[in-house]
């Protein structure tokens, strides 16, 4: 039980804490991310950087592209276990603090919530674009179980392209 505890207070210090900072128009230079459930339902993600005093503020919305019974009541678990990526160390983990979004659609041209991390902002990431990352997660389906196994995924950006050609 201690080394739980021990490893737990380690992983919650390396993330970078975050505190809300008010909202943002993200805009066409915002970086996307996708995913997509067993089932077809797809979740997409939208963030930017910028600069909060010093500091790295991201600003997020996210979206169900496509819903379905099965999935709908897990979308936050994959929203909590997103994380953001800037150089390679991670400034956010957990996107809730991100703006659900009605469609899509709204991911670039609506409204953000940003929120800003203990990070240093240097000027050279002004034209960095920050990593999303949307981790694989399984649900349900467990031995001898008759409930359907769900499985989510981040797809790439050439998936995605074909994946909006299907519908």
């Amino acid at each position: 039980m201690r080394i739980v505890l021990i490893a737990a207070a380690l992983a919650a210090g390396c993330v970078a804490p975050t505190d809300p900072i008010g909202r943002d128009r993200l805009g066409q230079e915002a970086t996307l991310a996708h995913g997509v459930w067993s089932d077809g339902a797809s979740i997409s993600v939208a963030a930017k950087l910028k600069p909060h005093y010093g500091r790295i503020a991201v600003c997020g919305a996210w979206a169900v592209d496509r819903g379905s019974a099965l999935t709908d009541s897990f979308h936050d678990r994959i929203i909590d276990a997103g994380l953001v990526r800037v150089d390679g160390r991670v400034v956010a983990q957990g996107l809730r603090f991100m703006r659900q979004a009605a469609d899509r659609r709204e991911l670039t041209d609506g409204v953000a919530n940003c929120v800003v991390t203990d990070q240093p902002w240097e000027a050279r990431l002004a034209d960095t674009q920050p990593v999303l990352r949307l981790p694989r997660q399984v649900f349900g389906g467990g031995t001898g179980s008759d409930e359907q196994r769900l499985v989510f995924r981040q797809i790439a950006a050439n998936e995605e392209v074909l994946l909006w050609r299907k519908s």
